[in-house]
């Protein structure tokens, strides 16, 4: 993930999210036909963004937009694989700082 610590997305300064990417494969399918996700957990909600794959086979997907948190917050997140037979693959959990204010500009 670049960058691993964001700002909320009503900031005008600052990094305001994360691109997160994953490199996945399959012995029986093809890369484009991979269907690629992260999940993370902010407030109590999960959410899902899907990821999409580069001309290297590296899937990316964006973390942002945020909303204004009340502390300095880690958001978990997990990356989830699925090929064309429904097998499932998932990457350990890893971490996006949200911080609670705003770089002054």
């Amino acid at each position: 993930m670049s960058p691993a610590v964001i700002e909320p997305g009503t900031c005008p300064y600052g990094a305001r999210s994360s691109t997160i990417s994953a490199t996945a494969a399959d012995d029986r399918t093809p890369v484009e036909k991979l269907r690629v996700r992260f999940t993370y957990t902010l407030n109590g909600s999960t959410n899902t963004v899907s990821m999409f794959a580069g001309r290297t086979g590296v899937f990316q997907g964006v973390l942002g937009n945020l909303p204004y948190p009340k502390v300095i917050t880690r958001i978990p997140i997990r990356v989830e694989a699925v090929d064309a037979a429904g097998n499932v693959g998932a990457s350990s959990v890893f971490y996006v700082t949200l911080n609670n204010y705003c770089t002054p500009g």
